[in-house]
């Protein structure tokens, strides 16, 4: 019931209480009035008062304390009769105790020194007391009283104000709702057990702080799909305050098919606990998207329609994420392995380039990828496999001191470095000003990684996508080894072309500086020194084989060694006025940097006091490259003669024309070596054992090369003879 908004209104709904029992004259509580007007004890009490001072109400005493309230009448009747006089126990006292009793509240009454003057049976229940035996007692030895619940009664009784509070009772374990009534001889106190209503409350309370407080989103969408309660982390994943939500419609965030699929999935829920779960993607305040994985239930409810669900929204930008890198680590792994098995397979430069490309390409990671070479002057990358838009890249200078974009861009950095570069602005790269201006560029994100092989750069690959958050640690580490890989596949096929030409180029260099080295140990010119063969092995190192005459092997050892720290010499046990030594210098040394090159030191003589030696160079490699790598790593050398010759075939050419292809890279080391070293000798120079520390292997490997190269080698010969 509720107030008709004047202050005369307020008395007549407080009349129509009494008006409406059967019985006007039949008294009423305090509390009967308060709950039929749905109003506090104590602002029903005040008007009960005002309109007993007007004349439309009686009252009176109730027991000790307590009172009760009926309808006035307005002519002589027995109501108006009983109102002139107090009447005796024996006439009021059944019907003010049968008006306690009916109660649903509990009552009891207190004098003025807090003794027990009435209780009613439901307050007994409550406070599992029994009514006679504690009438006249103090309350304080029947009842453990709080504090709080202490002070209030004195507050009433010192007052003579009504009081209300809420006290939880330990002894009974119970919430108890109370309203103290003072009057000049005591105290009225009406309650009742709110103990279900506090726990739910309570509950309700860690409820919303769990909402509250819980990192996911919390939703409640009624039947019609407006929002009716958001917690805070839900509306600032959307940038909304949850004021700005509640009341509004669902799809207020969410695309319509998103709202359509979720009362698909809510329409197959058949009752509270069934969960139904979806991802969706939400529109934020700003117009912003925002990836989401939604689960939720059922309201309980006792209608079968419209019934309202409950939701945990969470954010899956992140696992988004993370499934979106490892799908593309996936697919990546994928195209490595395709890569490299197909460029195993390549024959030349050329189509490795194009394998890695067009793999990378036709990836679904990448939307474009490009191979630059270095210019003969090392100065310039010069785009080469560039698929369909090969005219559409600028030339990349790789000098810093220039005012060229392009310079400091990330593809000439990664060259300079040998590093792998990122750029996550890829369309700004200079490299791609003509690309510009007739095409829209699609892809966001940029890797430049450096191709080389043994500390030589023959280009880079560059490789694009449109992922935001592409490249991160683990795929710069493998699409990073494709630098590798490339660089390996090129140095071998360049190698192998290099055994094959018939044309090299041979550079003739004069050493002063190696001359000067043995000339001051020696201290004469008398002696020959000849470069026999120099085998460049697979980890780099170099095995060089000498031919000496007029000195010691031990006095050239010792210059050798002192020109070479870390090499290491062993002389060639064998007959003649010549000594064999063999040198195996490391990578740092001139022969293994040649190698690099695809070149060696094919032959070299020490005689009259002066050092000269030759290089051949294959046609695949820059001959200035040659001569300034020489120049830097042998002290006061220079060029004496540069002639391109035609390499003679020996006689079994015929036979042998397909050996080179038969032979593994690793057999063919081991039996050049082994021959060099006197392996083959009878008796032999060295054993296995020796051979195989030369090589830096096992014996058991060693014997594995030697022999399967034998047999290509006698199967070569019988197979072509028949």
């Amino acid at each position: 019931m509720s107030s008709s908004g004047s202050s005369e209104g307020i008395y007549v709904e407080t009349l129509a209480v009494f008006d409406q029992s059967d019985d006007p004259c039949e008294p009423l509580t305090t509390p009967e009035v308060a709950d039929a007007l749905d109003v506090g004890r104590r602002t029903v009490y005040k008007r009960l008062e005002k309109l007993v001072g007007r004349g439309d109400l009686e009252t009176k005493k109730a027991g000790a304390n307590a009172r009760v309230w009926w309808r006035a009448s307005e002519g002589p009747s027995e109501c108006g009769r009983a109102s002139e006089r107090e009447p005796e126990r024996s006439e009021a006292g059944p019907t003010v105790d049968a008006v306690l009793e009916r109660i649903t509240d509990g009552f009891y009454g207190l004098d003025d020194q807090f003794r027990f003057t009435y209780l009613n049976t439901r307050a007994a229940d409550l406070l599992d007391l029994d009514a006679p035996a504690v009438l006249g007692r103090d309350i304080h030895t029947e009842l453990d009283l709080t504090d709080e619940f202490e002070t209030a009664i004195h507050e009433a009784h010192g007052t003579q104000e009504p009081v209300s509070l809420e006290d939880y009772y330990d002894p009974l374990d119970a919430w108890f709702e109370n309203s103290i009534y003072p009057s000049e001889t005591g105290l009225s106190v009406y309650f009742r057990d709110v103990s279900t209503r506090k726990r739910r409350q309570q509950e309700l309370e860690e409820y919303r702080t769990i909402v509250e407080t819980v990192g996911d989103g919390i939703v409640a969408v009624d039947g019609d799909g407006h929002f009716s309660m958001v917690n805070d982390a839900y509306a600032e994943l959307l940038g909304y305050s949850p004021a700005e939500l509640i009341g509004t419609h669902a799809s207020r965030v969410a695309s319509s098919d998103h709202f359509l699929e979720g009362e698909e999935l809510k329409a197959g829920l058949n009752a509270v606990g069934d969960v139904a779960q979806h991802e969706i993607v939400l529109e934020t305040k700003d117009g912003g998207t925002i990836p989401v994985e939604v689960r939720f239930g059922l309201f309980p409810s006792d209608e079968d329609d419209d019934r309202g669900v409950v939701a945990v929204v969470r954010d899956i930008t992140e696992r988004k994420r993370f499934e979106e890198e490892l799908a593309a680590l996936n697919r990546l792994n994928q195209v490595f392995q395709d890569v490299t098995g197909a460029v195993i397979e390549s024959s030349s430069r050329e189509e490795v380039e194009r394998t890695i490309t067009t793999h990378l390409t036709n990836s679904d990671s990448y939307e474009y990828a490009w191979i630059g070479h270095l210019d003969r002057y090392g100065k310039t990358i010069v785009p080469h496999i560039t698929g369909p838009d090969e005219a559409r890249l600028s030339n990349v200078v790789l000098s810093t001191e220039t005012d060229d974009p392009t310079s400091h861009g990330p593809v000439a950095e990664a060259v300079r470095t040998g590093e792998v570069q990122v750029t996550y602005d890829s369309p700004a790269d200079p490299v791609f000003d003509k690309w510009r201006q007739s095409r829209e560029i699609h892809h966001r994100v940029g890797i430049s990684i450096p191709i080389t092989c043994e500390e030589r750069v023959y280009g880079v690959l560059n490789v694009y996508t449109a992922r935001e958050n592409a490249f991160d640690e683990s795929e710069r580490r493998i699409i990073g080894r494709l630098g590798e890989i490339a660089g390996h596949a090129i140095s071998s096929i360049n190698r192998k072309r290099a055994l094959l030409e018939d044309r090299v180029t041979e550079v003739t260099f004069r050493s002063a500086g190696i001359a000067d080295a043995y000339l001051d140990v020696i201290g004469h010119d008398s002696f020959t020194i000849s470069i026999e063969r120099s085998v460049g092995l697979t980890d780099g190192q170099t095995l060089t084989y000498y031919s000496i005459a007029g000195i010691a092997p031990e006095v050239f050892i010792d210059v050798t060694e002192d020109f070479y720290p870390d090499s290491e010499c062993h002389v060639i046990p064998g007959t003649g006025s010549k000594s064999r030594v063999e040198v195996k210098t490391s990578q740092r040394a001139g022969a293994s940097q040649l190698a690099k090159y695809d070149s060696r030191i094919v032959g070299g003589t020490f005689e009259n006091g002066e050092f000269r030696f030759t290089v051949g160079v294959p046609s695949t490699t820059d001959v200035r490259e040659v001569i300034d790598l020489v120049e830097d790593v042998y002290p006061r050398t220079e060029v004496v003669s540069q002639t391109e010759v035609v390499r003679e075939k020996p006689r079994l050419n015929d036979v042998f024309s397909d050996l080179d292809e038969q032979l593994t890279e690793r057999q063919r080391t081991a039996l050049e070596v082994a021959y060099y070293s006197g392996y083959f000798d009878w008796p032999r120079a060295i054993t296995g054992e020796e051979l195989a520390e030369r090589l830096d292997v096992t014996q058991g490997t060693v014997s594995h090369h030697i022999r399967h190269g034998e047999r290509k080698l006698v199967s070569a010969f019988f197979d072509s003879t028949g």
